[in-house]
């Protein structure tokens, strides 16, 4: 599972909002491996940081005001679960490839 090309972003429309992802990057996929355990922390800390690297911006997030979210990595946190489940699968699918196809 390494991105061919970490440049390539798709936006995810989730309820009202949107998200731009990316594909983690192959130093990206490396530093997630080292990290996982196969506990189950391992796996919570697995998901932030692949939403984290993957996720590039967002618009129409609102909070239970109603107001708008501004994209930013500290706000993560504020990403519904259900959206943030969705996020860590397509991060994950744009990443998977066969590692014989990635150029050294």
């Amino acid at each position: 599972m390494i991105a061919l090309n970490p440049k390539q972003t798709v936006r995810v429309d989730i309820d009202d909002a949107w998200f731009d992802v990316r594909p983690l990057t192959r130093g990206e996929y490396l530093q997630l491996g080292q990290m996982s355990t196969g506990d189950e922390h391992s796996m919570i800390e697995n998901a932030v940081y692949t939403v984290a690297c993957g996720l590039v911006g967002w618009g129409g997030l609102v909070d239970e005001s109603g107001h708008e979210i501004p994209f930013s990595f500290d706000a993560i946190e504020r990403i519904p679960h259900k959206a943030f489940v969705d996020l860590f699968i397509k991060i994950q699918s744009l990443s998977s490839t066969q590692k014989s196809d990635v150029p050294s």
